[in-house]
C-alpha cells in the first residue's frame, strides 16, 4: 500500500475525535451581489473559511505559527494577530486571497474549494492544485488558459487534489485529522 494510504487510513480508523464545524452553504447566493465593498458570494465563502478556521491559535507546531481566523503570524508578521478583528480577516481575505485566486470567476462550489486551499495551502499552491486538475501547466497563477478550463473540472476531484497534497504533508500525523474532516466538511456543505 502506498505510505500516503496508510497513513490516511490509519488517520480515519484512530479513536481521536476532531470536533466537526457545521456550515451550509445557501444555494440561491448570487456573486454580483454586494454587501459593503465586498460581493456576496465572497463574503459567504470568507466567512465560511473563518468558521473552519475558528478563533485564536499559538500551536508551536502549526508551520503558521501565531493565527487568527487562518490569518497567520507568519504571513502577516506586522499584524497584531491577537487582536486581529473578523472584519479585518474578511478584508484581508478578500483583497490578498479572493482576489488573488480571481475566485469571483470560479463556478460554485469551486471558487470556495480554491478559495479555502488558498487560505490553508497559499494562493499560489491552490492554484497549482486547480491548474493540475484543469490539465494545464502549473505557474501558480491564473489566467486565461487557466480559466477556459475550469467549467470542465468536477469540483470534487479539487478536493481529492488537495486531499493527496495532505497525505504528503510532514504534519499529517499532527494536522491531518483535522485537514480531512475540513474536507469532508466543505464538501458536506455544498450537499445541503
Amino acid at each position: 500500500m502506498l505510505p500516503f494510504l496508510e497513513n490516511l487510513l490509519r488517520l480515519v480508523t484512530s479513536t481521536t475525535s476532531v470536533p466537526v464545524v457545521k456550515k451550509s452553504l445557501d444555494k440561491q447566493l448570487v456573486k454580483n451581489e454586494v454587501i459593503g465593498a465586498i460581493p456576496l458570494r465572497a463574503k459567504y465563502c470568507i466567512e465560511w473559511t473563518c468558521g473552519i478556521e475558528d478563533g485564536y491559535s499559538n500551536n508551536p507546531l502549526d508551520p503558521g505559527g501565531e493565527t487568527k481566523f487562518g490569518i497567520s503570524k507568519r504571513s502577516y508578521p506586522l499584524l497584531d494577530i491577537k487582536n486581529l478583528t473578523l472584519a479585518k480577516a474578511q478584508e484581508i481575505y478578500f483583497k490578498d486571497y479572493w482576489l488573488t485566486i480571481s475566485a469571483d470567476k470560479l463556478p460554485q462550489p469551486l471558487d470556495l474549494f480554491v478559495f479555502d486551499a488558498s487560505v490553508n495551502h497559499g494562493c499560489s499552491a491552490a492554484i497549482s492544485m486547480l491548474q493540475r486538475v484543469c490539465r494545464v501547466p502549473q505557474d501558480g497563477k491564473i489566467g486565461p488558459q487557466t480559466l477556459s478550463r475550469v467549467k470542465s473540472v468536477l469540483p470534487h476531484h479539487y478536493l481529492t487534489e488537495r486531499a493527496i497534497r495532505y497525505a504528503h504533508d510532514k504534519n499529517l500525523d499532527t494536522f491531518g485529522r483535522g485537514w480531512f474532516n475540513r474536507l469532508f466538511e466543505i464538501l458536506l456543505s455544498t450537499r445541503q
